[in-house]
């Protein structure tokens, strides 16, 4: 069966990622320190979701006979490799400070996109009240970026990571001596993801009209 160009990018990024999983599992073997461990072990289970993120729509579609827009698809694997990939599995939110905010910026695109496309499936692809499903696309990408802080935030507290970079260093998980951010600083992070969030979602949002606009005209 010929593949479609869906087909050869989810191929091309699993086997990909099967060869980081892999890697991951030898490298444990190399391993000492408990938080390297744990950093190793966090880093092949996101490996696992990145593939689960790219296989799941495509399977939902196969079976349910739904239609995911290229678009939707595109930008939710792209926001993953993003995350899950690069952010965490290759430490670039170590690496690259402004990582995390480019990431919440995709990722507020990509759920801008996700947003105003389940209001026009509800809508049955109704041509009325396009604002209104402007703003109800962007209250839902910020909402799904408060439960990911909320995410977050449940994981520094049961598992002592750093994912709200409450603490001065760039590692998700935590070592001995690692210093506390202070006062409005261990606030930043939090709040200029939300912040990129909304600005990314808006502009998602933006892409879409203006696209319908001109394939109406």
């Amino acid at each position: 069966m010929k593949l479609t160009k869906r087909g050869k990018l989810i191929l091309g990024l699993s086997l990909f990622t099967c060869a980081l999983i892999v890697k991951g599992i030898i490298d444990l073997f190399t391993l000492r320190q408990r938080t390297d461990l744990l950093t190793q072990l966090l880093a092949i289970a996101q490996y696992f979701g990145f593939i689960a993120m790219i296989v799941v729509p495509d399977l939902i579609e196969r079976r349910m006979h739904f239609h995911i827009p290229d678009h939707v698809y595109i930008s939710v694997a792209f926001f993953a490799f993003l995350a899950l990939i690069c952010g965490n599995g290759l430490h670039f939110y170590r690496l690259f400070p402004w990582w995390d905010t480019a990431e919440h910026l995709v990722s507020g695109v990509s759920l801008g996109f996700i947003g105003y496309w389940l209001v026009e499936v509800i809508s049955d692809h109704s041509s009325k009240h396009t604002f209104l499903k402007a703003i109800v696309a962007i209250l839902m990408a910020l909402g799904c970026g408060a439960v990911w802080e909320m995410c977050e935030y449940t994981s520094d507290g049961i598992q002592g990571t750093n994912f709200q970079r409450y603490m001065k260093t760039g590692r998700s998980v935590l070592k001995k001596g690692d210093q506390p951010r202070i006062g409005r600083d261990a606030l930043y992070d939090t709040m200029k993801d939300i912040f990129v969030d909304f600005g990314g979602a808006s502009a998602g949002v933006v892409i879409v009209l203006v696209y319908k606009y001109k394939k109406s005209d």
